[in-house]
């Protein structure tokens, strides 16, 4: 099912692309050169990392989830500021319970939320305040199935200013 939505989403993509002119350069080497000019588009595709898609100007056209260990980062709010929130969407396993930790340097725990079930296509919504007081830096973020928490997990990174 994720597959096929990212198949979907790849090929409105290239369709979009197509219908305005844009070229797209997709490279496995994230060092190669490239002839880069303003209609071009450029994916660096670096494995066990979300993979963002920019164009010319640096603008995000496309973001695609790493999906190494079966949960997925679709968006997430960073930077952020104290006192404000964060969003965080994800996508796993449809109707599994997972968990979200955050840590600063490998700390004890900074900030958690509720645990939260994945509806029936696997998606989850976290939307979590930031307290004033919270340390700046950049925080690990671990997302795990709770079923399957040695295997099925994510760690990501939101900044906090």
């Amino acid at each position: 099912m994720k597959k096929s939505i990212l198949i979907c989403i790849l090929c409105a993509l290239l369709v979009c692309l197509t219908l305005t002119g844009c070229k797209m350069h997709v490279s496995t080497d994230p060092t190669a050169p490239s002839a880069e000019d303003e209609t071009t588009t450029r994916a660096k595709l670096i494995p066990g990392e979300t993979q963002t898609i920019v164009d010319a100007q640096g603008e995000t056209v496309l973001q695609l989830p790493d999906d190494s260990h079966g949960v997925s980062v679709l968006s997430k709010t960073s930077p952020v500021q104290r006192g404000s929130s964060i969003s965080l969407i994800i996508q796993g396993r449809a109707s599994e319970k997972y968990s979200i930790e955050f840590r600063l340097d490998g700390e004890k725990a900074a900030l958690k939320a509720d645990d939260m079930k994945a509806n029936a296509v696997g998606f989850i919504t976290w939307n979590i305040d930031v307290p004033k007081d919270l340390a700046t830096g950049v925080y690990d973020v671990t997302i795990r199935n709770l079923a399957k928490p040695d295997t099925e997990y994510l760690i990501t990174h939101i900044e906090v200013k």
